[in-house]
């Protein structure tokens, strides 16, 4: 059995969506043009789910990391108070750490250091 996910018409689906079948988490690579990501099992079934309807664990984070940004936001819209923010692996508390300011921003009310890593959960936006 190969780790790769593929679609059901045999062409390789890792550019798309990668599922971890141990801890079934989802990360997403990019969508297709109607917005809809293919969800994989390791039998072959196929799913196409919304990007809507997902969960992003470990979504990237994008902004500058300098010691002094503190503006960054994630690629997809969240829904409003779902979003949770990664320093360097270490949870960080809402509203003492950062605060949502848009639909996909937020704003760290400490700078990020040199060299530190950023990473969100969120659920994406109807």
């Amino acid at each position: 059995m190969s780790d790769k996910p593929f679609r059901s018409d045999g062409i390789d689906a890792t550019n798309i969506v990668t599922v971890d079948m141990e801890t079934n988490n989802l990360k997403l690579n990019k969508t297709t043009q109607n917005n809809n990501v293919l969800i994989t099992n390791d039998v072959g079934d196929v799913t196409t789910k919304s990007i809507s309807s997902l969960i992003i664990k470990d979504g990237n984070v994008n902004g500058i990391i300098d010691g002094q940004n503190q503006q960054f936001a994630v690629d997809y819209e969240y829904k409003p108070l779902t979003l949770v923010v990664y320093l360097n692996g270490l949870k960080l508390s809402k509203g003492e750490d950062f605060i949502e300011t848009g639909s996909n921003n937020f704003l760290m009310l400490y700078p990020p250091m040199v060299g530190d890593k950023l990473k969100a959960d969120y659920f994406t936006k109807n």
